[in-house]
């Protein structure tokens, strides 16, 4: 089973299944990837405001 809700995994493992996937490879690298960008955004300075 691939699931993406923790409690609907574990309803799954007290049914007896053997093999139970919890989330994606991809929504894995993209909560990584928005992480990053968020660690990056913080290292930038960004010029004041002009006149």
């Amino acid at each position: 089973m691939n699931v993406f809700d923790p409690a609907l995994a574990a309803r799954y493992v007290a049914a007896g299944a053997s093999f139970v996937l919890l989330g994606a490879d991809v929504a894995i690298l993209a909560r990584g990837s928005e992480r990053l960008a968020r660690i990056a955004a913080g290292l930038v300075t960004r010029p004041e405001a002009g006149p």
